[in-house]
């Protein structure tokens, strides 16, 4: 398996370019000839046409925006090995839709891999590779690309220990005395440093949710909502102990809208 290969890249990063330039050099099972570099969406728009690539690397996230951009404004029939920084689970989709994808930093193995199933295609078809990057599926990616990720796990500091917590074992917060506490399902509590006011940008409001000024709590975690005075309610949560939690009056609505699904 050798061939001669004309390649195209887009990407914004100079130094990921250069290596990407070099890695291309040093391929084993053919020759690369760079026909043309861009580092936005604007240039690849005017300048890809020309190009005369067989195949293009291509990153996600450039300076001025998603590189789908380029799909929906001229058409590209050009196979392409996707590059980014983010998580597999946002590209799946690519793998029977484009050539490959790669994750940043990346190394030589996997770009080699990418370009030789560029050329098994080739060489089970007779003839170069094509794309189904349908206007569906590249507004899906993107869509997935730019969902916000919530965080997984908090740290706490205890002397001079920090221990991770994982957000799926705390059934609620509560801030005591400014000190913002875990509460896990197992009755243990551990000091983060977090606010509640930060924790509510930080976790996924699906399981979590504010309930007062003191505290916010896991779906999951609420066992009952049970009747309190003037219109609110006290909640029931796995072994918490002491003064009841209330769900202040303006949020109750909110609170019974999210525990309904």
């Amino acid at each position: 398996m050798s061939a001669s290969i004309r390649v195209g890249i887009i990407e914004d990063e100079p130094h990921a370019a250069e290596r990407l330039v070099h890695l291309l050099q040093e391929y084993p099972n053919g020759k690369i000839e760079v026909v043309g570099q861009t580092d936005s969406i604007g240039g690849a728009i005017e300048d890809l046409p020309s190009w005369n690539a067989e195949l293009l690397l291509c990153d996600i996230r450039l300076a001025d925006g998603l590189s789908f951009t380029i799909w929906q404004h001229i058409e590209v029939a050009t196979p392409t090995i996707f590059t980014t920084a983010y998580e597999e689970y946002a590209l799946k989709a690519f793998k029977v839709n484009s050539i490959d994808y790669l994750l940043k930093p990346i190394n030589a193995e996997d770009l080699y891999a990418a370009l030789d199933k560029y050329q098994r295609l080739n060489e089970v078809t007779g003839k170069p590779a094509e794309t189904s990057l349908s206007p569906e599926l590249l507004a899906e990616v993107a869509r997935m690309v730019n969902r916000k990720s919530y965080r997984e796990r908090l740290m706490s500091k205890v002397g001079a220990k920090l221990i991770p917590v994982y957000v799926s074992q705390i059934a609620y917060f509560l801030s005591i005395d400014r000190i913002t506490w875990a509460y896990g399902f197992d009755g243990s509590r551990q000091p983060i440093n977090e606010t509640l006011d930060e924790l509510e940008q930080l976790l996924d409001p699906k399981n979590f949710r504010r309930l007062n000024r003191a505290s916010i709590a896991q779906a999951s975690a609420i066992e009952q909502l049970n009747a309190y005075s003037n219109s609110r309610f006290a909640v029931q949560l796995p072994n918490h102990k002491g003064e009841p939690i209330i769900i202040a009056r303006d949020r109750v609505q909110g609170v019974k809208e999210w525990l309904a699904g």
